[in-house]
């Protein structure tokens, strides 16, 4: 039957007969829907669930893994932050492995602006993750097949959450605050582990102005830090400030230099380490960009590495 069809058309409708018969199949998303980010998706991707507030309210945004206690949902950190939420959730095509998957929506986030991350039973129970945190019955699966980050892009706050599913499809959960409150997120406990562990950390939220002063916001930043500190006694941790003022650079180190003695004053603590400020003006750029930071480093444990 379609053998005598085909016969019977003309060059250009069989090409385009040819054209509609031989071409795959892909799933469209669900309408309305768009990419919460921009961001290369996984392919072969879809979007089976789309929401996104008209406009901004109280939403909770989890930088911890999750646990149940006495029937209670116990998170050890989030912020309460006033902004709008854009959420989609991605089906990924049959087959997709978990390792790719994971990877290629990790790579998102920049590794400077990752505030947490967890993997498999380390994350705590999917259920409590599915069902308690985000209320979506997609993304319950086995403890072992999931995988959360939280950071923070250009756009907003951004958490994803991957888990794959009984029926080894995955199902990815893109969720985007997009807020204008100038959120501090990192706890002083976190970034004094990521210091010891890692022998360097961004803190992120104290953003340095370009006369070297520090907004008035960031002094509760950072004497949130000041008492976990003292894990550090005895060591030697150095507080480098950037600077990306215009000018001389000899110039833009010194007003460096006066940002972190300010930093130095903040977190001093009799008990803990040593704090030796460090102005490097415009002489360590991030590939990310021109944007001023103030950063700790722990020389000895950055020589092990």
């Amino acid at each position: 039957m379609i053998r005598k069809l085909i016969c019977t058309l003309t060059p250009p409708v069989l090409a385009a007969f040819m054209l509609v018969l031989l071409a795959p199949v892909f799933a469209a998303d669900i309408g309305g829907a768009s990419d919460p980010i921009k961001f290369e998706r996984y392919p072969q991707s879809m979007i089976v669930s789309w929401s996104a507030d008209p406009k901004p309210q109280a939403h909770e945004f989890i930088v911890s893994h999750v646990e149940k206690i006495r029937r209670e949902l116990r998170v050890e950190d989030q912020v309460r932050v006033n902004a709008r939420e854009i959420r989609a959730i991605y089906e990924m095509p049959a087959g997709a492995p978990l390792d790719d998957v994971t990877r290629h929506y990790a790579s998102t986030l920049a590794a400077d602006d990752v505030l947490f991350s967890c993997r498999g039973r380390d994350c705590g129970r999917s259920a409590q993750w599915a069902n308690q945190v985000f209320g979506e019955a997609r993304l319950l699966g086995p403890d072992a097949g999931q995988f959360y980050l939280a950071g923070k892009r250009a756009e907003g706050l951004l958490s994803l959450y991957v888990i794959e599913r009984g029926n080894r499809r995955i199902n990815v959960l893109v969720r985007l605050l997009v807020t204008n409150d100038d959120v501090a997120i990192q706890s002083g406990s976190r970034i004094v582990e990521a210091l010891g562990s890692r022998g360097h950390v961004i803190v992120n939220g104290v953003l340095p102005n370009v006369d070297g002063t520090l907004p008035s916001r960031t002094k509760g930043i950072l004497e949130s830090i000041r008492p976990h500190l003292e894990k550090l006694r005895e060591k030697d941790v150095y507080v480098v400030c950037h600077l990306y003022a215009p000018g001389e650079v000899s110039s833009g180190i010194k007003k460096s230099q006066n940002c972190a003695e300010q930093v130095v004053s903040l977190l001093a603590l009799s008990a803990g380490p040593t704090l030796v400020p460090f102005g490097a003006g415009p002489l360590l750029p991030r590939t990310t960009g021109r944007v001023g930071r103030v950063e700790l480093i722990l020389p000895h444990r950055r020589a092990r590495e």
